[in-house]
């Protein structure tokens, strides 16, 4: 954050407009040491303690899906920064997809309904990433259009398995 802010009180207007961008770009090509996309992609390529962590909790999902007879859902939450086509985090949503798609969960990605937007416009402040009224309401309509796409036979009644959920 120092970085991205680094020229905000420069008497440069053009500078104060540009070093931004600059910041977010060279970190959308190579994360920047001690970024918070820098800590995810050592946690999601690199550290298998925490990928194992992921897989378990997908593992789980799955494991209720087939118990309650139901279609488990994962949702992608966007994180709201930089919502262009350089978003630092999409390989992350897609390796999320992935590992989601090959335990038979559906997905939905947010980020397609978020993208182009102005991250300032979605969020509570500068200060509080999370998602104002409007965030809110692209997220609901992501995951509403989400659930709409999935097969028939995510909307019949099926019969709970007797498998156990401590299994």
């Amino acid at each position: 954050a120092a970085l991205l802010h680094r020229h905000a009180s420069s008497r440069s207007r053009l500078l104060r407009l540009l070093w931004p961008r600059l910041v977010i770009l060279a970190g959308s090509i190579r994360p920047l040491e001690g970024s918070y996309t820098k800590a995810l992609e050592h946690n999601y390529f690199r550290n298998q303690k925490t990928r194992s962590r992921l897989d378990e909790g997908l593992d789980r999902l799955a494991a209720v899906g087939r118990i309650d007879g139901v279609c488990a859902h994962v949702f992608v939450h966007t994180r709201l920064e930089q919502l262009v086509f350089l978003h630092q985090n999409r390989r992350f949503y897609r390796l999320i997809e992935e590992k989601a798609a090959a335990r038979g969960l559906t997905v939905t990605q947010s980020y397609p309904k978020l993208r182009w937007h102005l991250a300032d416009s979605l969020r509570r402040s500068e200060m509080d990433s999370h998602p104002n009224a409007e965030g809110h309401r692209l997220f609901a309509e992501a995951l509403y259009d989400g659930l709409r796409r999935l097969p028939p036979r995510c909307w019949e009644k099926r019969p709970r398995s007797t498998e156990s959920r401590e299994s």
